[in-house]
């Protein structure tokens, strides 16, 4: 079943207006469950430790069990309504054993490569 994660995003009702209709679910992450990694985010296991490090300041949207399709209609309603998400991922059998932390440091790396390639042009 697909699922969302969203983590730090002002917008949260306009990306659950967005998921409603396509009946996807949106669970929005505290920033004190930082600590879990996406697998257990998306398989929603509790934890009772909590992150207590230095929160990115980035939003997070990550879609987990997507179609093509769905990941599609996703992306361009968010585009359409003007959604600002600093970074979008898909969950994969790689990064779902990494903790959220892991994944904006990873997705900060993948954005200074892209802009870096960009003013190389």
């Amino acid at each position: 079943m697909a699922k969302v994660l969203l983590f730090q995003c002002k917008e949260e009702s306009v990306v659950r207006q967005i998921l409603a209709p396509m009946k996807i679910k949106l669970v929005s992450v505290p920033k004190e469950k930082m600590h879990l990694t996406l697998g257990e985010l998306e398989k929603g296991i509790e934890d009772e430790g909590t992150f207590e490090g230095e929160y990115p300041q980035e939003s997070l949207l990550v879609m987990c069990n997507f179609s093509e399709d769905q990941m599609h209609k996703l992306l361009t309603a968010l585009r359409k309504k003007r959604v600002q998400i600093d970074y979008k991922a898909i969950l994969t059998p790689t990064n779902s054993t990494w903790d959220v932390l892991h994944v904006y440091l990873e997705m900060a790396k993948e954005k200074a490569m892209y802009e870096q390639m960009e003013k190389s042009r």
